[in-house]
């Protein structure tokens, strides 16, 4: 009997440091909770904080870059249409050279039969002229008679005699047609050298043209790397932009979409 008082009154001790022990570690939790609620809570807190004060930094930078940005939007539409005129002048300043070069050939081999049609039409000039005066001297020559002393020079052979006698100005003449032929040569020749005189001319002005236009060009981009610069100065994670040493279609598409994304993100600031 005393054996089991015993045991009975150590299993109530056992008992009662279980429940003990139980509600020393509930409270552990509870505190751990309490804990950790207010942890959460502080983190909240500083997060949202910190998020404020991102966004004012944030808006103050844009604040600082928007000078810059607007730049960079009128300078972007001039880049782009200069561009545009840029590779237009280019193209057609190839097309007049390859039209000097191609006429300045055609014109080198007009002058080379010109004066090839020229030298025959004096040659054929002179031959004319002796004939006819050979024809002049149509007395003299029905006079001479083979193995008779010539009454000019003396001589007693007459080999062309024959020849003289049948001398016809007629296909002489008809060969002076090659002074139409040199005239349409000649008048060919003039027009020509007249529109290469205006090629040159044209060619020239559009190197001048292509040099101005150059010129402007590397002022416009010299202002944008330098407003690029200025941005770069406060980093935005969400802006890259272009230097533009080039002036293709990609970068300046590239541009404009660098510029739209910031301009909607300002809105989102505002």
């Amino acid at each position: 009997m005393a054996q089991q008082r015993l045991r009975l009154t150590a299993l109530q001790t056992e008992g009662q440091q279980r429940l003990t022990e139980s509600q020393r570690l509930a409270q552990q939790r509870e505190a751990l909770s309490l804990s950790f609620a207010e942890a959460q809570r502080r983190r909240e807190e500083q997060a949202h904080a910190q998020s404020g004060t991102t966004f004012e930094t944030r808006w103050k930078r844009r604040q600082g870059q928007r000078p810059h940005y607007l730049l960079l939007t009128t300078l972007l539409p001039q880049l782009s249409g200069l561009a545009d005129r840029l590779r237009q002048e280019e193209a057609q300043q190839s097309q007049r050279l390859q039209t000097r070069f191609t006429l300045s050939q055609e014109q080198a081999a007009l002058h080379a039969r010109l004066e090839d049609k020229t030298r025959l039409l004096r040659q054929t000039k002179t031959t004319l002229e002796l004939e006819r005066r050979i024809v002049r001297l149509e007395d003299e020559r029905r006079a001479l008679r083979a193995d008779e002393p010539c009454p000019l020079c003396g001589a007693t052979q007459h080999p062309a005699i024959n020849a003289y006698q049948t001398l016809s100005l007629g296909r002489t003449e008809q060969q002076l047609q090659q002074q139409t032929e040199v005239d349409q040569c000649a008048a060919a020749k003039i027009e020509g050298d007249t529109r290469l005189h205006l090629l040159v001319t044209q060619c020239q002005q559009g190197e001048e043209t292509l040099t101005a236009l150059a010129h402007q060009r590397d002022e416009l981009q010299q202002r944008w790397r330098q407003a690029v610069k200025q941005l770069a100065i406060a980093p935005d994670e969400n802006l890259r932009l272009p230097e533009l040493t080039t002036l293709t279609p990609e970068t300046l598409q590239a541009a404009a979409d660098a510029l739209a994304a910031y301009e909607r993100e300002e809105t989102q600031l505002a």
